[in-house]
């Protein structure tokens, strides 16, 4: 039996403070249909040098990177004013998915980042939408659900 769950009751929040603490207040964003979680990567550093065995490169590995993360979410005047408040900002944020079976306070990835981008999507018969494009810095934190 698969352990797949859907996203809905997942979240994203920021933080009132500059870095996530135990004493963070989050403040959901409303009306998310979609969010990235940290995508980490590790630098690749190229060590080749006149000795590398048999013509071949050499790679150590480097620094960790948490990425970009891109929220979209329906427009909301209260929202837009909010996101465009937390531009150039360090602040703590947090993505929440449900348990795999629905209760729970579910899993929970914490991190620093800033808000580097918002913008929006307007059409004739849809609704219309905004992109919020989040830069992670520093470490990721990931906690299980229980």
């Amino acid at each position: 039996m698969s352990n797949a769950i859907i996203g809905y009751g997942s979240s994203f929040s920021y933080g009132n403070e500059s870095t996530v603490a135990a004493t963070t207040v989050w403040t959901p964003v409303g009306e998310v249909k979609t969010f990235d979680l940290p995508a980490i990567t590790v630098d690749e550093v190229d060590v080749t040098n006149m000795d590398s065995p048999n013509a071949f490169k050499e790679y150590i590995f480097g620094l960790k990177d948490g990425g970009n993360i891109t929220i979209t979410l329906n427009y909301d005047k209260s929202e837009l004013e909010a996101l465009y408040g937390l531009l150039r900002i360090k602040r703590g944020f947090q993505a929440t998915v449900p348990d795999t079976d629905g209760t729970g306070d579910g899993s929970v990835w914490t991190f620093d980042g800033f808000v580097t981008s918002v913008s929006g999507n307007v059409a004739v018969a849809d609704a219309i939408e905004l992109s919020v494009s989040i830069r992670v810095t520093g470490n990721v934190e990931f906690t299980p659900a229980a």
